[in-house]
């Protein structure tokens, strides 16, 4: 019997995908910090050297602001840390489904 190369070839590319899906998380993750500092920043406005009363409002706010950052930079996190479980089990799915059908699909035949 013939092993099933289309079957093979499509948990090869499961496989592939399953890394792509995984380097990007990780790419994610590991710029999550930078990405929330960008996104809600926690000193949000430019105030002149003597305007004290735009300070004092900052320094307030900072609090608040840096609330807002850490839980925007868990958010993407979190989400990082799901698409990373994600592609490590597509990458594993695909190297069991290729293995299955390239040597125990070919012996059940027999």
């Amino acid at each position: 019997m013939k092993k099933p190369k289309i079957l093979i070839s499509l948990c090869i590319i499961l496989s592939i995908a399953g890394l792509i899906v995984f380097g990007n998380s990780l790419q994610n993750y590991n710029n999550a910090d930078a990405v929330a500092d960008y996104v809600k920043p926690i000193i949000r406005n430019n105030c002149g050297d003597y305007d004290y009363s735009c300070m004092s409002n900052q320094i307030g706010s900072a609090l608040d602001n840096a609330r807002e950052n850490i839980r925007y930079r868990e958010q993407i996190e979190s989400a990082a840390t799901k698409n990373m479980l994600l592609g490590v089990i597509m990458i594993l799915a695909g190297i069991f489904g290729a293995y299955y059908f390239n040597n125990i699909y070919i012996k059940e035949e027999k």
